[in-house]
């Protein structure tokens, strides 16, 4: 990604790379208002529910390291976009689940594209803002997505799950 100053560009890639800060914290929390209508949906006891949010937090937490460091060899823009791909990909296969199998690897997919896109989002606002001073207002609205993520993530959840289903959760 090209270095840039105050152009629209690098804000524009600051509001990308923070919504998908933002659809990674989300998805972490707002699938625990859904697991009563899952379990009822795909006969998942209390083990297989709480795999249906560790899987995703196991694999995430397991390859967000590791994919930052691909990232800064093999091209943060690309593995960014990888990422969000693979994270869309799983949330439509969560969302078209037809058993608690079918939906904990879509979780693990999920949670693998948001390690590739989260490790490589701060460094790309690195990259993208050379100005220290823009570089710390960048960091700090990027930062916040995640906070804003944390808070709305269940109640979110909960008007998804009410108005759709548990399946909307995953889809909308």
């Amino acid at each position: 990604m090209p270095r840039a100053g105050t152009d629209a560009r690098a804000w524009a890639t600051l509001g990308l790379v923070s919504a998908g800060l933002f659809l990674a914290v989300t998805s972490t929390t707002m699938v625990s208002v859904a697991l009563p209508g899952i379990g009822a949906a795909l006969h998942a006891g209390p083990v297989g529910l709480e795999w249906v949010v560790d899987a995703y937090a196991l694999v995430y937490a397991m390859l967000l390291l590791p994919v930052g460091s691909l990232g800064d060899r093999r091209g943060r823009k690309g593995l960014f976009i990888a990422g969000t791909t693979l994270f869309a990909a799983g949330a439509l296969g969560c969302g078209l689940a037809g058993s608690l199998a079918e939906l904990l690897a879509a979780r693990v997919a999920q949670g693998a594209g948001s390690a590739l896109a989260v490790s490589c989002s701060l460094t790309i606002i690195r990259a993208t803002f050379e100005d220290a001073r823009q570089r710390a207002t960048a960091i700090g609205i990027w930062s916040t997505s995640s906070g804003v993520a944390l808070a709305l993530g269940p109640p979110l959840g909960g008007v998804l799950a009410s108005a759709f289903g548990w399946r909307g959760v995953f889809l909308a």
